[in-house]
């Protein structure tokens, strides 16, 4: 008789609900002063671009919060959440320690951030409100060729982006009691080879809206002539 051959289990992939809760208790972390704005930041990108429950677990075990993500088929009594973790992947806690490399960051708490003007928009911006609002008007800037990747947070706040008309926009967001608004559009003379914007992220109790517009004119000074004898 062959013995059977034991194969390892498949990571547990990342559920939208699991996802969602991770990133609340982050932001109450946030208002109890546990996070700073940096390590913030870099956790609910880290959540965002998680795949498994376990690179999720590992955000919030240092910060003695409650369980909140399932393991799928654990019992529980009725009408009480499963407080079941997943199993830590080994490679799941040297997450934290991996830098952002190449990323805009845009921060507003209880305030406005708003950027604009001719610069270089980085591969990775980051755009995150939190009772308060981000604007970036990306018109004048310029885009690398190949994808921008912009991840938008909106939470109690709104997101704004404005961007030039020779961009190919690909926007996939969640609204979550909140709205998130893809308003641009693909021109057809656009070439296969123009820079793409990926915009991502999620709008809970707020919003976040992308446009295309065309940069504003400047106005020239019209100069008097003056009449010569």
């Amino acid at each position: 008789m062959t013995d059977e051959i034991k194969r390892p289990t498949p990571a547990a992939e990342v559920r939208d609900r699991d996802r969602d809760r991770v990133i609340e208790q982050l932001h109450g972390a946030l208002g109890d002063g546990v996070l700073t704005l940096d390590q913030f930041e870099e956790r609910t990108d880290l959540a965002e671009q998680a795949t498994t429950r376990a690179q999720l677990v590992v955000l919030t075990e240092d910060l003695n919060l409650p369980a909140v993500i399932e393991e799928p088929g654990a019992a529980s009594p009725a009408g009480a959440p499963s407080t079941a973790l997943a199993v830590v992947e080994p490679e799941a806690s040297t997450a934290l320690a991996q830098p952002l490399s190449q990323q805009q960051k845009h921060f507003a708490l209880f305030g406005s951030n708003e950027r604009k003007g001719n610069f270089v928009v980085a591969r990775k911006v980051k755009a995150t409100a939190i009772f308060g609002s981000v604007e970036l008007d990306l018109r004048e800037a310029t885009f690398q060729p190949g994808v921008t990747h912009i991840h938008c947070i909106s939470a109690f706040g709104s997101v704004e982006l404005e961007l030039p008309s020779h961009v190919r926009v690909e926007a996939s967001g969640v609204g979550i009691f909140g709205s998130f608004e893809d308003r641009a559009h693909v021109p057809p003379e656009l070439d296969d080879d123009s820079p793409v914007v990926r915009i991502t992220g999620r709008a809970v109790f707020g919003s976040v809206e992308t446009d295309i517009k065309k940069p504003k004119k400047k106005k020239r000074k019209k100069r008097k002539r003056r009449d010569t004898d």
